[in-house]
């Protein structure tokens, strides 16, 4: 080793920010298994980028700190260095976007997209959180099988297996073939305390990535424990699970467009406390009707958009009406509300709300009827914002 002089000044300042950067690491696991959502992926790239950039001006010498002199030549060393760092802070940029890093997606949190749920990621696949009952009912509904992730907000292999395996083209086209859910074991929650005794239960492990895939029975079909990076190790576990696949699905609901819009009175249902919901109450009033159940994902993202209506036009002569479809929605529906708050009247359907609607499988379903009681809208399936607000308004 040379002399220590100027060199090592040089090593202490970049490796404080070095630290700082890991230190960020830590920080965002706590925030995770908190789920506070302050260092979110966006600002934790952010503050990686400014400090490694820091340290590559720093090292240049276009930052002036201790350990390099203002009439002091850039060795071809510290050039290299200082290089590296500007690039390695440049190639983190498309993070913020939502872009993959690679290998660093394992210490990156992921993007708000990827998180949320209900909500389609980037590779096209809709994930439920924590509701494993719910998914094993949707399981049934559909004919499908059902793909548990346990996984963890601060386990590094797990947001590497996310990222990087699960994402690929071929995984993500098998994975479409069953109900997805994750469970988060690592939390400070009732939720992630619920799912890691499920885990240690039924499957008799703690570990983190832990997939399994069951049928609607809870019957296991198949397991993979830890990460791989062979692909064709996965797929062939996937394999299983499409083996075991249910032989004869449901026949599928028919298209939007050939489902028969039926003509009627208002749908007369009970409320949660088991009260009938009072006519008079809808009487001379737009009514928007919609038909959801807690495993129904694309009912989950609409939940926002009924509520903003809600808020905005209730004034103006609005009312909006949630009906469950669920078989056990007494037991199921207030547990869910707690989760995915309704500021509308919630109500509960039956097998003869569904046959005088032709509901079908087919969930989310959207009905709205003018002052008069007629229906003068249908919409079947996963309805925007911007299409509601328009039949509606058309409707006041």
């Amino acid at each position: 080793m040379p002399r220590s002089g100027g060199w090592l000044a040089r090593v202490k300042v970049v490796m404080g920010f070095v630290i700082l950067a890991a230190s960020l690491k830590y920080l965002a696991s706590v925030d995770q298994v908190l789920q506070l959502g302050w260092l979110t992926r966006e600002r934790f790239l952010a503050a990686w980028i400014v400090l490694f950039a820091m340290a590559g001006l720093y090292l240049l010498g276009f930052l002036r700190m201790e350990g390099i002199k203002s009439d002091e030549s850039v060795g071809l060393g510290r050039l290299f260095c200082g290089m590296a760092f500007l690039i390695f802070a440049i190639s983190l940029a498309p993070g913020m976007s939502g872009a993959k890093l690679g290998d660093l997606d394992a210490y990156v949190p992921m993007a708000s997209s990827e998180s949320a749920p209900g909500a389609a990621a980037a590779d096209g696949l809709v994930w439920m959180k924590d509701q494993y009952r719910e998914a094993l009912d949707r399981a049934r509904r559909e004919g499908k099988l059902v793909f548990v992730d346990f996984t963890g907000y601060a386990c590094t292999n797990c947001h590497w297996m996310r990222a990087n395996m699960l994402s690929k083209p071929e995984i993500a086209a098998v994975l479409k073939n069953f109900v997805l859910v994750e469970l988060y074991t690592d939390g400070t929650d009732a939720a992630s305390e619920a799912n890691q005794k499920l885990q240690l239960e039924k499957f008799g492990t703690i570990a983190e990535p832990f997939y399994v895939i069951l049928d609607p029975d809870e019957k296991l079909i198949a397991k993979f424990e830890g990460q791989t990076k062979d692909v064709g190790e996965y797929l062939a576990f996937l394999q299983k699970g499409v083996a075991g696949a249910p032989s004869a699905a449901p026949a599928t609901a028919a298209p939007a467009t050939a489902a028969p819009a039926p003509t009627g009175d208002l749908p007369k249902v009970t409320s949660i406390s088991g009260q009938p919901v009072d006519p008079a109450s809808l009487q001379g009033k737009v009514v928007v009707v919609n038909f959801w159940a807690t495993w129904c994902v694309p009912c989950i993202q609409e939940i926002p958009s009924f509520n903003k209506l809600h808020k905005d036009l209730g004034a103006k002569g609005l009312v909006v009406l949630g009906v469950s479809m669920d078989e056990d929605g007494p037991a199921r529906v207030p547990s869910f509300l707690k989760k995915h708050p309704m500021d509308y009247t919630v109500a509960l359907g039956s097998e003869a709300i569904s046959k005088q609607y032709n509901l079908g499988e087919l969930l989310p379903v959207t009905l709205i009827f003018d002052r008069s009681g007629k229906q003068v809208q249908r919409f079947e399936g996963f309805t925007s914002e911007a299409d509601l607000q328009a039949a509606v308004q058309k409707a006041l």
